[in-house]
């Protein structure tokens, strides 16, 4: 689980408001669930979730092969379940992580800073 964590943080150290080092990491995310995810037997990142808000922390050697039907339906559709809807938040410059969400079915629900605040509503 912690090359699960530390590549979660790797994945997205430069995108809070000043550079964090892992041990501060961990701290911010101690109350949260860190679900691994493996891409045919290798260590990708994790998902971070708390209640209904869920971050995916995958390393860029993984993007667009890591959300697998069995991640979707025991994570997300569990999560949306449970809730009756899930957000996130993407930096307004990551294209990337943008474009991730809407193929996901998030919508944009609003913008706090330099965040865009997503939900995804019951599927």
């Amino acid at each position: 689980m912690s090359n699960h964590l530390f590549l979660a943080y790797e994945s997205c150290k430069d995108r809070f408001d000043r550079p964090i080092t892992f041990d501060e990491f961990k701290v911010m995310f101690a109350d949260w669930e860190c679900i691994p995810v493996d891409v045919k037997g290798e260590a990708a990142g994790a998902l971070m979730c708390r209640n209904n808000e869920i971050h995916a922390c995958i390393i860029e050697k993984y993007h667009k092969r890591w959300l697998s039907k069995k991640i979707w339906n025991t994570v997300f559709k569990e999560r949306l379940s449970k809730y009756g809807y899930l957000t996130t938040g993407v930096m307004a410059n990551n294209e990337i992580g943008r474009k991730f969400v809407e193929r996901c079915g998030f919508k944009e629900y609003y913008k706090f800073a330099n965040v865009v605040i997503y939900r995804l509503s019951g599927v």
